[in-house]
């Protein structure tokens, strides 16, 4: 007789810090769960840029309840206000949670899910689909296997969907054929792949803290290696953002990043190209030539480029959940009671209001009492600086993470209380707490020069979220 959905198991997808969170908490409530992992280890991700170090410190990058649960084994925490490097926090906190009594047999490592639906139902079936589990078919060792659930938290990232250095959400033309020399990501520059960097011309697209990370480590590269040249691309006609809020940043990594980018602007250092969008990448002689257009609309190259870093973001595969019924925004791919509060084209981090389970869930189908058909929080993930300053979640810049943890107390129908989140009101909300961001959202963008320029940035009012305690210091981009 198949067990009746109650009795099922909860499924987490992703054993990154947040499906190991959404872990925790289940079992604290002695909720029985699963947790499917595609990579060989947990925190597989974080370790794609186990060398960055996190701008945000200890105490915010380990949930309260994975370290309750820790402790009694004799973990001692580490220092709350140190900056770990990426592969720390895996080494330190993640795998050790991971090998706990709790975790062992819950944990299939290796375990690629690959679609998410209701049993006996298709997307378009309605009649008894709320009684249906879930089931989820992922492939393990070569092999399909599939699994049911009561339900699904989805806390698999979006950090091996990564943006296209073509700038209209398509590959440039030429992009594929040219894959040998792109890197997507964070590389290390310094370490692993120094060899591939050194003495070479390097285009570093984007303007995130991703890219920051790249220029910074290639201009150190450069003082090793002089004749490794540095070319930066945008496609906004300045990068502002990534310069956040200098010494007014109550993240002082974070601040430090963006200061460290403005010096090396100042500098000359680089080769600046503003507005610049990339259509076209033809190799030529074992080096790339970069075809794209200026914010005027005229025809523009860079040529003799040997390695491209692709820092522009990433997004969701949105494939394994084609059969659920979900509710998208049309342009972020967030729910869609979520994509107006967090839309980079209006909001930073700074300026997105509270907001909890009901904007982070999917139209309600199932029966336990307002789960719903599936969570998808939202679209992107981690710049690789920082966990809970919603960079991680985050390339994504306040949008990944936000909501994972509700998720998974509305999963075990009570309230989870996070030192990262604060129940607010009687309505369900969750108000995100944190430290005053850098005021991104305060800075307007000057016109500048759309090659070998330097950056200019002029400030602009008060930020509408959480104030900060003052503008950024006028530097190089001022």
């Amino acid at each position: 007789m198949s067990t009746p959905i109650t009795q099922l198991p909860v499924a987490v997808l992703g054993a990154g810090p947040v499906g190991l969170a959404a872990a925790a908490k289940l079992i604290e409530r002695g909720l029985p769960f699963f947790i499917l992992e595609a990579g060989e280890r947990v925190g597989a991700n974080l370790l794609d840029y186990a060398h960055v170090r996190l701008f945000s410190p200890w105490q915010y990058n380990v949930d309260h309840s994975v370290v309750k649960l820790l402790e009694p084994t004799g973990w001692v925490s580490p220092n709350p206000t140190d900056l770990p490097l990426a592969g720390e926090l895996v080494e330190r906190a993640m795998q050790p949670f991971a090998e706990l009594p709790q975790m062992r047999e819950a944990l299939h490592l290796r375990t690629k899910v690959v679609s998410v639906s209701r049993e006996g139902f298709d997307k378009v079936k309605s009649a008894g689909r709320d009684q249906a589990p879930f089931v989820i078919r992922a492939i393990r060792d070569g092999k399909v296997v599939e699994l049911r659930a009561r339900a699904v938290i989805d806390s698999t990232g979006t950090w091996n969907t990564p943006n296209p250095v073509g700038a209209s959400g398509l590959p440039a033309i030429g992009e594929r054929e040219a894959a040998s020399h792109i890197f997507y990501g964070i590389p290390d520059v310094l370490g692993t792949h120094r060899a591939r960097y050194a003495g070479k011309k390097v285009l570093v697209v984007g303007a995130g803290h991703s890219a920051a990370n790249g220029l910074l480590a290639l201009a150190e590269l450069a003082k090793q290696v002089p004749s490794t040249q540095l070319v930066w691309s945008v496609r906004t006609p300045v990068s502002t953002r990534v310069f956040g809020g200098g010494d007014a940043d109550a993240l002082p990594a974070r601040g430090a990043l963006g200061l460290s980018l403005r010096r090396l602007c100042d500098t000359g250092a680089l080769e600046f190209n503003a507005g610049l969008r990339i259509t076209e990448l033809r190799q030529e002689g074992g080096k790339l030539l970069v075809e794209g257009v200026d914010r005027n609309g005229d025809a523009k190259h860079i040529d003799g480029v040997d390695e491209i870093i692709c820092a522009t973001g990433q997004r969701p595969d949105l494939s394994p959940t084609s059969e659920l019924r979900v509710k998208l925004d049309s342009w972020l791919e967030s729910t869609e009671a979520l994509g107006p509060l967090i839309d980079p084209n209006e909001h930073s981090c700074g300026t997105v209001r509270p907001h909890g389970h009901r904007e982070l869930a999917h139209p309600r189908v199932g029966p336990l009492h307002g789960w719903r058909e599936e969570l998808r929080p939202c679209a992107h993930v981690p710049d690789g600086n920082g966990l809970r300053t919603g960079s991680l979640g985050g390339g994504g810049d306040c949008r990944r993470h936000r909501g994972r943890r509700p998720g998974a107390a509305r999963a075990a129908r009570d309230g989870c209380l996070q030192q990262q989140w604060q129940r607010h009101g009687r309505r369900g909300k969750w108000r995100f707490v944190l430290w005053a961001p850098a005021p991104t959202a305060t800075i307007e963008p000057v016109a500048v020069a759309s090659a070998g320029g330097s950056c200019g940035t002029k400030p602009r009012g008060k930020p509408i979220g959480i104030p900060v305690a003052a503008a950024a210091k006028a530097g190089c981009c001022s």
